[in-house]
């Protein structure tokens, strides 16, 4: 029954700044270390996503189509693929399922996640039904695209990214 009153000094920071400052160097300190397939036609996000995932420590193969990452997945399977579903060719719906057909190589178990830019109703159910273990809407943060590689890949698996 008894009531303490305890008075500290403190000061009042922006808790904006804070929680970026916090967020930046949890980040630093990530490392994700998977190996990723990163499938996607446009060469800035490319360049862009595959930095990011470097930064996480991951070892990056990049494919400019669905028949260029069925390609390299075949000759070094990954622990995660991450697709962008509008491509020319072969579409990031067409190639998970046919990701999903090479069980020799472990394509029908590999996590596959969409990043794109579609954001509309239904298109993540699309990319769900096609195989996709996981759908990110373009721009994603670093940290956002370091949660979804943890949660789709085992500490020791290989994975492959495909945008």
């Amino acid at each position: 029954g008894s009531t303490f009153t305890i008075e500290l000094p403190a000061r009042l920071v922006d808790a904006d700044i804070n929680a970026a400052s916090r967020r930046s160097t949890r980040l630093e300190t990530q490392s994700i270390g998977a190996t990723v397939l990163l499938v996607a036609d446009n060469a800035v996000n490319q360049m862009v996503i595959a930095a990011m995932l470097r930064k996480l420590d991951c070892d990056v193969t990049v494919a400019d189509d669905g028949f260029q990452a069925l390609e390299k997945f075949e000759e070094n399977p990954v622990d995660i693929v991450l697709t962008d579903w509008q491509m020319p060719g072969m579409d990031g719906l067409e190639m998970t399922k046919r990701l999903r057909e090479l069980k020799g190589v472990g394509g029908d178990v590999v996590p596959v996640l969409a990043l794109t830019a579609n954001a509309m109703p239904g298109d993540k159910e699309r990319c769900l039904e096609a195989g996709m273990a996981d759908y990110l809407t373009k721009p994603i943060p670093i940290d956002k695209l370091a949660e979804a590689l943890v949660a789709h890949t085992a500490p020791t698996a290989p994975v492959a990214v495909v945008i």
